[in-house]
């Protein structure tokens, strides 16, 4: 369902896809599809990277015990600017 929302999307709805894209992705872990949320991850992260879709990449790695890619997605998420404001850290 989320990926035809997120074709009814225009593109100049950058955010709102953006946003789809992440539900999508939290979509597989329910779903305890781990191999496609990380996938999902990869491609947010490549695009936008951010600390709520790097901990969840980082955690499905560890779920699938992929310990490369944890290492690597754990020092990526290091790399990731701090932001000063706490209105981006509130759980959704």
């Amino acid at each position: 369902m989320y990926r035809m929302a997120l074709d009814q999307i225009p593109e100049q709805n950058a955010d709102l896809k953006f946003k789809v894209r992440e539900n999508i992705a939290a979509t597989h872990i329910l779903l305890v599809q781990y191999a496609e949320a990380a996938q999902a991850y990869e491609s947010i992260m490549q695009e936008r990277p951010n600390y709520r879709s790097g901990l969840n990449l980082l955690l499905c790695y560890h779920t699938l015990g992929q310990r490369d890619k944890t290492r690597k997605a754990f020092t990526d998420l290091l790399k990731i600017p701090f932001l000063s404001s706490d209105d981006d850290y509130q759980a959704s």
